[in-house]
């Protein structure tokens, strides 16, 4: 059984991963990159949690669809 650093270090290493792939491209299919899909896919939770508190913005996983998306909140009252 891996020890909890190994685990802790191996879940930071994946969120990671998905952070930069959501921030190098907002729109992930699954068919770019399968497994970072499943690393998005699979910490959609937390990574929406961090990019709300950490830039304002959300994201949304449609995993069965096998769509991520990472995009900007408007400011209320604004259009885009």
């Amino acid at each position: 059984m891996a020890d909890t650093s190994t685990l802790s270090a191996s879940i930071a290493d994946e969120r990671r991963t998905a952070i930069r792939a959501l921030l190098a491209q907002p729109l992930r299919h699954v068919a770019d990159d399968a497994d970072v899909f499943r690393l998005v896919a699979h910490h959609q939770d937390w990574l929406a949690s961090w990019f709300d508190d950490t830039c304002g913005w959300t994201v949304t996983v449609d995993a069965a669809a096998g769509v991520a998306r990472r995009h900007r909140r408007l400011p209320c009252g604004q259009l885009g």
